[in-house]
């Protein structure tokens, strides 16, 4: 029964971080300005998770990218404190949750 339980705790744990990151995640990357609803080739908006998903996390990289390859080293340190440390961007909800299931794991 402890093999069930363990895997059991397991999934709900991570379902209970990718629950919080959505939400985070989500709600910081509309709250920015970027809209997850589009407006398709009919002129109506539609709710659309894409930009989200693609964009949220290539964008960062790309930027990051393109700041080492034309040798702007403090513009790079710069964008990559701003990744870091606002939640519209993938990577900082992911360093919050990690931080906090660290943090819990210790004291528990």
């Amino acid at each position: 029964m402890s093999i069930l339980t363990n895997i059991l705790t397991w999934y709900s744990k991570w379902i209970f971080y990718g629950l919080a990151f959505l939400l985070i995640y989500g709600y910081s990357f509309y709250s920015l300005g970027n809209t997850i609803f589009r407006i398709d080739s009919t002129g109506t908006k539609v709710f659309s998770l894409v930009p989200l998903f693609t964009e949220g996390f290539i964008g960062p990289l790309r930027t990051l990218f393109i700041m080492v390859t034309t040798f702007n080293f403090t513009g790079f340190v710069h964008l990559l404190f701003v990744f870091v440390t606002n939640f519209w961007s993938p990577y900082s909800v992911i360093l919050f949750l990690y931080l906090i299931e660290n943090n819990l794991t210790i004291l528990t």
